[in-house]
């Protein structure tokens, strides 16, 4: 078959067309991004107190708009990187467990338990309440987890944390929903930009948030507790031995012995060695 001569110069035309176009302009590129891990200190093996009533912790359900990072911040030496936050562990089982730490200090037992799917309630907080003989049982969710540096005047690190706690009695009846929230900003300067300070501020974070909770009187009242009995527990101090009666003398403490005396002094090797160079033949 014979192809026209005027199709064969469109062909060539359309080819040099396309090699001599100039190449599409390089993509900018964005700022240099640091991943930073950040980690929460939490507690993964709470021993029973015989007779102590016990709490059912659940896993929280993340209702987070972002779960892959917390937030971002600069960079220590250099101002055009970013610093992209993002947690070592899962914060659904971290807060429990963290929770889990200040319940035992007034005096519960705690067994961690299986997420809830939302809505909570009825025959599955019922369920979980029979198989580990609970008393208590409280889930939730972790609605905000936010770590975020600024620059500016003294370099601003803003941590927010919200989570919801769902509380039910034995009756898998819902006593209340707590929302546990704390924000703090602290002015870093120079050190906005480094790891373990974000991470100390994270914890101070945390640490408030539970602290907070089991401190308030109205979450304290969901667990059938008083404010002041709780407050005692956590104030508590190591127990000094009692003072002894008015009439009655300390017991005095023995004196040491003394050390026994020697008439004869002992001989000094360091003289006797001079005194033998001295005197040594020549």
């Amino acid at each position: 078959m014979r192809i026209p001569t005027a199709l064969i110069g469109c062909i060539v035309l359309v080819a040099l067309g396309c090699t001599n176009a100039p190449p599409p302009p390089p993509m900018p590129a964005g700022p240099a991004t640091e991943l930073v891990t950040l980690k929460v200190a939490f507690e993964d093996s709470f021993p029973d107190v015989e007779g102590a009533k016990r709490v059912v912790l659940c896993q929280l359900r993340d209702e987070r708009a972002s779960k892959e990072y917390v937030g971002e911040g600069p960079v220590s030496g250099d101002h055009a990187a970013v610093t992209k936050y993002r947690m070592q562990d899962d914060p659904t089982l971290v807060f429990p467990r963290v929770l889990a730490k200040e319940l035992k200090s007034v005096g519960f037992n705690v067994t961690p338990a299986e997420r809830i799917a939302d809505p909570v309630g009825g025959e599955p907080v019922r369920e979980l309440l029979r198989r580990y003989e609970g008393d208590y049982l409280i889930a939730g969710q972790v609605e905000d987890l936010t770590v975020r540096a600024r620059g500016g005047a003294g370099s601003p690190v803003f941590v927010s944390i919200s989570v919801r706690l769902d509380i039910f009695n034995k009756s898998g009846e819902l006593r209340m929903y707590y929302p546990a929230r704390q924000s703090d900003v602290e002015l870093l300067g120079d050190k906005a930009g480094d790891p373990v300070e974000i991470n100390a501020l994270l914890q101070r974070a945390v640490d408030a948030l539970i602290a907070s909770a089991i401190e308030d009187p109205y979450f304290i009242k969901a667990l059938d507790l008083k404010p002041e009995t709780v407050k005692e527990m956590r104030s508590a101090k190591p127990i000094t031995p009692p003072e002894p009666p008015a009439d009655q003398k300390p017991a005095e403490t023995p004196a040491a012995p003394d050390a026994p005396k020697t008439d004869a002094a002992k001989p000094d090797a360091a003289k006797d060695l001079d005194e033998a160079v001295r005197t040594a033949p020549k």
